[in-house]
């Protein structure tokens, strides 16, 4: 028996090249366009074929070997229609780097491949390039459907050239110069027609419209929709179009009745691109195919403010650490550092989708985006909240109920503000640590910034809106003659501030007073800031007015007097002192005629037991923090506001206290039994439920580790719908009559089952509890309680009904079975997190659907989610 002796890596390449050169001969002799008869091959995988061979052949030997002939024959004629990408990217790139590490015993100058590559392409790009004749028009244009006589057969027109002129010496200027038209002909590629004569418009019915689209592969990269702007009659009568809309790649080519030429500069093109619209994602797609065109139209699409633009539109949100690094790592390059933040996106999304579907994991998946990715994912998250939703739960008068629904997009969407949200929180946190660690680094800012995050606001935009607000400030002293400028000889810093105050009245903030003044959201920005500002706090006028003075460069603090609280005015000038400023009122300032303390406080008027230096001096700014939290906690005690959402809101409210008091947690404090500390320990409400890990673990930093380790296991705890490690709940035995998703009522308070469980009491043989998903929460019924739940049903209003008013619905479920109008066989859709803590129940409950349809007498035909 002979040995077999395993060949070199050499060798066997060897082998496979010859076999891949007997191959490339007999398959591909010639013509790029000639098909293999009897081979059940089409022509997309042929190409294929011929360019991973030719790419092989291309990075292993020799490219001036004699079966080569034209190197575009195998590179740049499969890769202009079927890997249109695959030019630059893959080709000249890789194949052909510029950097000199070519191919092993490349013989081929890689400038003269370069060139014969560019070459070929354009040939390629031809049939979408030119002018129109110039002498008369041509009826026919691109998209139009017509029918080529032939090879009677239906098709489309893709592209056109210019033929050769007439050699008729007889010709005169009336005539035409010919004109070739390509036309797809299923199922070939492109079929050259010389004569316009040849073709005619023809309409397109649905079967050759769909016979069109599955026998072009690369159909799409062209065409996107039917036309509406020709139509034509059939036999019937029916009006059916006769073109077909472009996509944004033709359009820039040109329209269906004028293509562009490409001797236009490339300045105009830089001009064209910044014209589009920079939130469209169109736009993006169109720049793309600018990069994989042509040498002038990528130097075009490469131009840094085309870039910039995009950027600018798509990222307003960064982390700063971050951007920093991307930009000092990228040499500022605006496009290489939008293709990272690209990757950065998708890389978050991919982890969203884990967090939503593998809840026992979600919190280390969470502190990893929240803590290295931070805001540089704020906006593709934003997007991700915009998906469409299910519709039935969109309103019929505002929403549009034509787009296609997302796929999961309720939990998505839950998930992604959720994810937010503990961003947000994580960088009010940490900004919260630098204000008792390093408070000579912060500003009174930084105090009352971080509150919103806890109703899932980005403090960085609070920051544009008080940047915003100085402007507009800056904007009316201006037109008011007031001088900004402290160095300007007429600089007058009383009028100044008292020009201020009137511009914080007139933008509407005012005291509250009644009960609004216990409003929690009274120091939470996004509130006082927006809809609030009419009736707030002292505290967040003066927060206002010292944001706005610092932009001005003007020194302005709080004081921290008892009972009242007024804003300290540092002076520079040598004809006054400092002074003591009543944002809230019209009173004029105290101007101090010294530094003393005890004169200052004399000068104030203030009364002996309020006689404390921060009473006239700038306060402690971690002092403020503590009394903006006790503000908090005073209102929230007191239940009687309406807050709409009342109970989630309170919760968001006193968590927000609660951190904040944490973070200030001196374990000093808390041996000496002062107030507050232990009834005021972070719970994240169910609507943070990433927080444990991503927002609460910043509270034991190595700057606040001393003294908290024994708490540490009291921080963040969040209801699970599953605990970890609990086994998913199977219908195992009877006596489960509800489900999860199952609509039921209470009087007239409308609910829905969110868990099942076994319960048992005392020698009593175990019964099954629920928990009911209701507006003021979730609400255990249990033994005796159960009587009273009546099972109901689902109609399209109360399904928007639920969603609207309960908390955290998106997170459990995601749509809804709706049989009929008056709801019969109703039920909702559980999420995948819940489909996997109760495995039996999404198919009980179709059962139970269809049960009840049948004892109705209704069918059971097309009940599907809507």
């Amino acid at each position: 028996m002979q040995s077999l002796v395993p060949l070199h890596p050499c060798e066997f390449i060897d082998e496979v090249r010859r076999d891949f050169i007997d191959n490339i001969n007999r398959w591909y002799p010639s013509d790029a366009n000639a098909l293999l008869p009897g081979h059940n091959v089409s022509a997309d995988e042929q190409l294929r074929v011929v360019h991973a061979i030719g790419c092989f052949l291309t990075a292993t030997h020799d490219l001036a070997s004699d079966w080569l002939g034209n190197p575009s024959l195998f590179l740049m004629g499969p890769i202009t229609e079927t890997l249109p990408l695959d030019g630059e990217a893959v080709i000249l790139n890789v194949l052909f780097p510029t950097d000199g590490q070519l191919p092993p015993i490349c013989s081929l100058p890689v400038a003269e491949l370069h060139d014969a590559l560019r070459r070929a392409e354009d040939v390629n790009k031809s049939l979408m390039r030119g002018a129109r004749p110039s002498r008369g028009a041509s009826k026919h244009c691109v998209g139009e459907i017509v029918y080529e006589s032939v090879t009677k057969q239906y098709g489309c027109i893709t592209g056109w050239q210019h033929g050769p002129e007439t050699s008729n010496a007889a010709a005169t200027d009336c005539d035409e110069p010919s004109t070739q038209f390509y036309v797809t002909l299923p199922p070939h590629y492109f079929q050259r027609v010389t004569e316009s004569s040849a073709l005619k418009t023809a309409i397109l019915t649905k079967g050759a419209a769909w016979n069109l689209r599955r026998s072009w592969p690369h159909f799409g990269r062209y065409f996107e929709d039917v036309s509406t702007d020709a139509m034509a009659e059939d036999e019937r009568g029916d009006m059916l179009p006769t073109m077909l809309m472009l996509t944004a790649e033709m359009q820039v080519w040109g329209s269906a009745r004028t293509i562009m030429s490409p001797s236009l500069p490339v300045e105009l093109y830089v001009q064209i691109l910044r014209e589009l619209p920079v939130k469209d994602q169109s736009t993006l797609t169109t720049i793309a195919s600018f990069l994989s065109t042509s040498t002038l139209l990528r130097a075009a699409a490469l131009e840094a403010l085309i870039w910039e633009g995009l950027y600018q539109a798509r990222y307003p949100n960064c982390d700063d650490a971050n951007e920093k690094d991307r930009r000092d790592r990228l040499h500022g390059n605006i496009r290489l550092m939008f293709i990272e933040r690209r990757k950065t996106d998708r890389e978050a999304l991919r982890l969203l989708d884990l967090i939503r579907t593998d809840p026992e994991n979600n919190q280390g998946l969470a502190s990893r985006i929240v803590q290295e990715m931070s805001f540089d994912v704020w906006d593709v998250l934003e997007l991700e909240m915009q998906l469409a939703i299910p519709k039935v739960f969109r309103n019929p008068d505002t929403d549009d109920m034509e787009e296609d629904t997302a796929a999961h997009a309720l939990p998505r969407r839950f998930w992604a503000k959720a994810l937010r949200g503990a961003i947000a929180r994580y960088y009010a946190v940490k900004k919260w640590i630098d204000v008792r660690v390093h408070p000579e680094d912060q500003s009174f800012d930084d105090v009352l910034l971080g509150f919103s995050a806890f109703m899932d606001f980005s403090p960085k935009e609070t920051i544009r809106q008080l940047d915003e607000m100085a402007a507009s400030c800056r904007q009316r002293l201006y037109n008011q003659g007031a001088q900004v400028d402290s160095g300007a000889p007429d600089y007058d810093l009383v009028a100044l501030v008292i020009a201020i105050r009137d511009f914080i009245h007139h933008e509407g903030f005012a005291v509250a007073s009644g009960q609004s003044f216990m409003n929690p959201l009274n120091q939470f920005a996004h509130h006082f800031l927006g809809p609030g500002r009419s009736e707030t706090l002292p505290m967040s006028i003066n927060w206002v007015f010292s944001a706005i003075c610092r932009r001005l460069g003007v020194q302005a603090g709080p004081t921290n007097t008892p009972g009242r609280m007024f804003c300290h005015i540092t002076s520079h000038a040598p004809q006054h002192g400092d002074m003591l400023f009543d944002v809230c009122t019209a009173a004029p300032p105290v101007i101090f005629s010294s530094n003393d303390v005890a004169t200052m406080l004399a000068e104030a008027g203030m009364p002996a037991d309020v006689a404390r230096p921060d009473a006239v001096l700038p306060a402690e700014l971690p002092i403020m923090l503590r009394r903006a939290a006790y503000n908090i906690f005073s209102a929230t005690r007191t239940g009687n506001i309406a807050l709409g959402n009342s109970g989630d809101t309170q919760r968001r409210a006193d968590y927000a206290a609660s951190v904040a008091i944490a973070v200030l947690y001196d374990p000093q404090e808390a041996q000496d039994g002062q107030r507050g500390f232990i009834q005021t320990m972070p719970q994240a409400p169910s609507g943070c439920p990433l927080d444990k890990r991503a927002v609460l673990s910043a509270l034991l930093p190595e700057g606040l580790a001393e003294g908290r380790r024994e708490f540490q296991a009291m921080l963040g705890f969040v209801p699970l719908t599953r605990k970890e490690g609990e086994p998913p709940k199977r219908r195992s035995q009877p006596g489960v009559e509800g489900f999860v998703g199952q609509v039921v009522t209470t009087g007239p308070e409308l609910g829905c089952i969110l868990e099942w469980r076994w319960v048992q009491r005392d020698d009593e043989a175990p019964v099954c509890a629920y928990d009911v998903l209701k507006q003021v929460g979730i609400l255990p019924y249990q033994f005796e309680n159960i009587g009273i739940l009546s099972f109901g049903p689902l109609t399209a209003i109360n399904a928007r009904r639920l969603r609207r008013e309960t908390v955290n619905f998106d997170q459990y479920f995601e749509d809804a079975v709706i049989p009929s109008e008056d709801g019969l066989g109703g039920r909702l859709i559980p999420s995948l997190e819940m489909q996997t803590a109760y495995p039996d129940d999404l198919e009980y409950g179709a059962r139970w659907t269809a049960q009840v349809l049948e004892q109705a007498g209704r069918t059971t035909e097309g009940v599907a989610a809507h």
